[in-house]
């Protein structure tokens, strides 16, 4: 199936999340703002991965770079962009081992955290919009991974508003370009840049 446009549809994720589809199929739901659903036939996990690639990066290069700012090794929040942090949350029971039971929700997008009353779940994850999902962690702990994920989010700003080099993504390691360069050019830019305003500053 062609690939879902996460760059276009950025600004209205909600959510996406692991269903079991009509047909048996372990697929992912993308939950939009205004409630719209789709249902992707990629696991999460693609679905997840396929999105991180979409903004020149990937799930393993972010979570080693931002899992030991928050103390997490697994389910680590994944920065894409400004205004796109995608929070990892337990949202089923799954019917087999490796199916998978981890969603993600868009922090910018949550509105509040709520106990839940359906069973098998603990909590409720409201957007702005006035959308949920269900979640089974307890609300205490869903509201620690939303801390969690602002201490991210954090992080991501201060490296992407520096100003000292133009940041767009980088198809290795998670590494940025610069100017369209090559992942190692961009450190190499990155260091001159630095170098350059440190040198300045010291003639002032």
């Amino acid at each position: 199936m062609p690939r879902y446009d996460w760059q276009q549809h950025k600004d209205k994720l909600n959510a996406l999340y692991p269903i079991y589809g009509a047909d048996g199929g372990n697929y992912t739901a993308i939950l939009l703002a205004g409630g719209e659903i789709v249902e992707y036939r990629k696991r999460t996990d693609s679905a997840v991965e396929e999105c991180c690639r979409a903004f020149g990066t990937t799930r393993q290069a972010l979570a080693r770079l931002y899992g030991p700012k928050v103390n997490l090794t697994v389910d680590v929040p994944l920065p894409l962009a400004p205004g796109l942090v995608l929070v990892p949350l337990d949202m089923r029971a799954p019917l087999a081992k490796g199916h998978g039971a981890v969603g993600y929700v868009v922090l910018g997008r949550c509105a509040g955290v709520e106990a839940a009353a359906e069973k098998g779940y603990a909590s409720r994850v409201v957007f702005v919009d006035g959308t949920a999902v269900l979640c089974r962690f307890r609300p205490e702990a869903v509201k620690d991974r939303l801390l969690r994920a602002q201490q991210v989010e954090r992080e991501y700003l201060a490296v992407h508003e520096t100003g000292l080099v133009p940041w767009q993504g980088g198809p290795a390691f998670g590494l940025p370009t610069l100017d369209g360069r090559e992942p190692v050019m961009a450190i190499i830019g990155y260091a001159y840049a630095l170098g350059r305003r440190r040198g300045r500053a010291a003639t002032h």
